[in-house]
């Protein structure tokens, strides 16, 4: 019985790449044969929607193309009305007064404890930053209100040079009386000097660990209106002796949990004067040596652990 001969699939199947290449080769003589026919038609279809782009595109941005046509024509203008009495004037008057930047200030505070930044007063920083930094701070405040005095003075002289206009130049600058007083109004307006101030207090609480790994920082800047408000309460505390109470009680409310551990843990939790501790039946609190009423930080050298007994008998002595 002879072999039977297995048909080669790759002998009589269809090669489907061949077939794609050569559709796709037609296609493009096709799509080529089409252009080269109707090229002229082609051609007028993409010239005609070029311009109705155009046209579209100028009716949406006329308004803005108005505006630049104006600048330009403007400027032109004002420049002629730079030979004007007005114009004379107001050089004159803006080299009178010459008006300083003012701006905001910052001042750091940093506390050893990041849980600290949750619960912070920065009403309280203010008023320290007040007692610390007077002499500066009402120097500032001081010059602010002089700068707004003295703007308010230019702004009535610069007011008044409206009375410069003078209708008789119109001739001159081959411009109608109607036109001639808009443009002067206008060069009045583009001339005036802007006052740059911008008054604030900065205060920024910053925290960052024993060897920097991690930073944090809060803020809040109190402009002229808030800062007026804590400035007056400021100035009645000082009058009554209470400005130290403010500082106490931020230093009082640095001791945390963590603090708290820190100083029980390193004096064996026994009263650094009795020597008693918890199991003694007493209880310990976290005390500061030098007192916060007598400028006492809460750091660690400064803690100490004390029973209430002892805590209380010490009170505020050193």
């Amino acid at each position: 019985m002879g072999r039977r001969y297995r048909k080669n699939s790759y002998e009589f199947g269809l090669n489907i790449p061949l077939i794609l290449g050569l559709i796709t080769l037609y296609l493009f003589f096709m799509i080529v044969s089409f252009v080269l026919k109707y090229k002229n038609i082609i051609i007028n279809i993409l010239i005609i929607s070029t311009i109705i782009f155009i046209i579209v595109l100028l009716i949406i941005k006329r308004n803005k193309i108005i505006e630049i046509f104006n600048n330009i024509k403007n400027k032109k203008i004002l420049k002629k009305l730079k030979n004007t009495t007005l114009y004379e004037k107001i050089k004159e008057l803006n080299n009178k007064y010459k008006f300083e930047k003012l701006d905001v200030i910052s001042y750091n505070h940093y506390v050893k404890s990041k849980i600290y930044l949750q619960n912070i007063n920065f009403d309280d920083y203010l008023i320290l930053t007040i007692d610390k930094n007077y002499d500066e701070i009402q120097n500032y405040r001081t010059k602010y209100y002089n700068l707004l005095k003295e703007y308010d003075n230019y702004e009535k002289e610069y007011n008044n040079l409206i009375q410069f206009i003078n209708i008789n130049e119109s001739k001159n600058l081959k411009l109608n009386q109607e036109q001639y007083k808009k443009y002067q109004e206008l060069l009045l307006e583009n001339n005036k000097i802007k006052l740059n101030i911008n008054f604030g207090i900065d205060i920024n609480i910053n925290y960052s660990s024993k060897k920097e790994y991690v930073k944090k920082s809060i803020h809040k800047c109190y402009f002229i209106s808030d800062f007026n408000e804590i400035y007056n309460r400021y100035n009645e505390m000082k009058n009554n002796g209470k400005i130290m109470k403010i500082n106490s009680e931020i230093e009082r409310s640095k001791i945390n949990s963590s603090i708290r551990y820190d100083v029980l843990k390193r004096d064996n939790y026994r009263c650094k004067i009795c020597g008693r501790g918890s199991k003694d039946g007493v209880k310990l609190h976290v005390d500061h040596i030098i007192p916060v009423s007598k400028g006492g930080k809460t750091e660690m050298n400064n803690l100490q652990t004390l029973c209430s007994d002892c805590n209380i008998g010490k009170s505020n002595k050193i």
